[in-house]
Parts: structure tokens; C-alpha cells; sequence
């Protein structure tokens, strides 16, 4: 079962919420409830675009929370920049909690062809290690996409 609802009240904003319901195959032979809800904004108008969502999930007794809000803007031709927070967290810690900051350029030099180069930083939490053992990343990464 999925619900979305999505609500514009002015030109270049939409608000949004869902929520799912299901069951998820759990270990081949036994299915465990996984509700899930979310709640949204996007804001595009001419150069700016901002965006944030947040979603829950559980799946029996396990939560884990997602957020990111990105802001970008768009030049005139040919050039994009955008910059992005995301955090994820469980609650149980079977994975670490991690949070990422992103920044990313973007330069279309003609209609066909699109460079994109991102900067990313992550740091991950894992509780049953100490503080000061906690890592984290640097990261680049770059996507050259062609349109024949």
C-alpha cells in the first residue's frame, strides 16, 4: 500500500508527503512489517533549485532515518553548481550512521555532452568503536555522459 501526496501552492514549490506500508522478505521464510513515510519540498525557479527530504522506515524493531537537503544554481550556459547534506542513521547500528557533504560542478559545453565532477566528504559513526576510531572519507568522483 502506497500513498503520495503532492501539494503546490505557489509557482515553483511542491510539498509532499507518502507513506508505505508492505512486508519485506526478511531471511527467505519469514516477512516483517516495514512501514515507511516521507516529507518533501522542492523550489524551482529559474537559476535556483532547493530541495530537502526526510524519510523513516522500520522493519520490526529497527528505525532508520534519512535526511538531505541540496541547493543548486544554474548559470547561464553551460555551467551548474550544487552542494548537498545527507545524513542516514539506524538505529540498531547493524550499519554505521553516516552523514555526507557533497559538492558538485556540472558543464554541458554543448547539447550532447554533459561533465560532472563531485567532491564528497563522509563521516560515519559506529558505536561500537571508540571516538576517536570513528573514519571517515574523502572522495571524487567524475561522469562523462554522451548522446549519440
Amino acid at each position: 500500500f502506497i500513498a503520495r501526496l503532492i501539494i503546490k501552492p505557489i509557482k515553483g514549490l511542491s510539498l509532499s508527503g507518502s507513506y508505505m506500508y508492505g512486508e519485506t522478505n526478511y531471511d527467505g521464510n519469514r516477512y516483517m512489517k516495514s512501514p515507511r513515510w516521507a516529507v518533501g519540498a522542492i523550489y524551482d525557479v529559474r537559476h535556483w533549485i532547493a530541495r530537502a527530504e526526510f524519510a523513516s522506515a522500520k522493519f520490526d524493531e529497527r528505525k532508520i532515518d534519512a535526511f538531505y537537503a541540496l541547493a543548486g544554481y544554474h548559470f547561464e550556459k553551460p555551467w551548474s553548481v550544487v552542494a548537498r547534506y545527507e545524513f542516514l542513521n539506524d538505529d540498531t547500528i547493524t550499519i554505521p550512521n553516516q552523514e555526507r557533504i557533497t559538492l558538485g560542478a556540472v558543464y554541458k559545453p554543448f547539447k550532447f555532452l554533459r561533465l560532472q565532477l563531485n567532491m564528497s566528504y563522509t563521516m560515519y559513526e559506529d558505536l561500537k568503536l571508540p571516538e576517536a576510531s570513528n573514519p571517515s572519507s574523502l572522495g571524487a568522483n567524475l561522469m562523462v555522459s554522451m548522446i549519440f
